[in-house]
């Protein structure tokens, strides 16, 4: 369902993991409640942007080069990869990348969790998102059927 300011999957704003859907061009085109509250997303919302819009380069560099790369070869990835949040503190996630095929059209979909003590909690950030995985990748690639080009905006190139 198409909200003012995003497509909202009742089940996906229910799990306690984020879960983001990317266009071909890394724009955010579906992202859950839980992505709202770990980060202070823009007021004027996501749709069509990336994490350059509210991330340090150097941070939204890094998890573009993983999302182009399983874009480009459709390999699954599992990555820790580090954010800043607007207070400064620096964070680790966990995510799992996929790309989603829906009509010719690609998508990246992540899935993931803060990992709170890096690198010590690893493993426990790794039980906390396995039992959400399979119910997560299959929302996601319904949420991608239900997207039309005019449902988001994409990046300027």
């Amino acid at each position: 369902m198409i909200n003012q300011d995003r497509i909202t999957d009742d089940v996906l704003d229910n799990v306690p993991v984020i879960c983001v859907l990317k266009d071909a061009y890394g724009a955010f085109v579906y992202w859950n409640e839980a992505l709202n509250r770990a980060f202070e997303l823009p007021a004027d919302g996501m749709r069509g942007k990336t994490e350059y819009h509210f991330m340090p380069d150097d941070d939204a560099a890094a998890i573009r080069n993983n999302d182009r790369r399983v874009l480009a070869t459709g390999e699954a990835l599992s990555a820790i990869e580090f954010t800043q949040f607007a207070d400064g503190t620096r964070a680790a996630w966990l995510v799992k990348k996929f790309r989603v095929v829906v009509n010719e059209q690609k998508f990246l979909g992540v899935i993931g969790c803060r990992v709170a003590n890096y690198p010590a909690d690893a493993n426990t950030s790794e039980n906390i998102l396995a039992p959400h995985l399979e119910l997560c990748t299959s929302r996601l690639a319904e949420v991608a059927k239900s997207i039309r080009p005019r449902d988001y905006l994409p990046p300027e190139l």
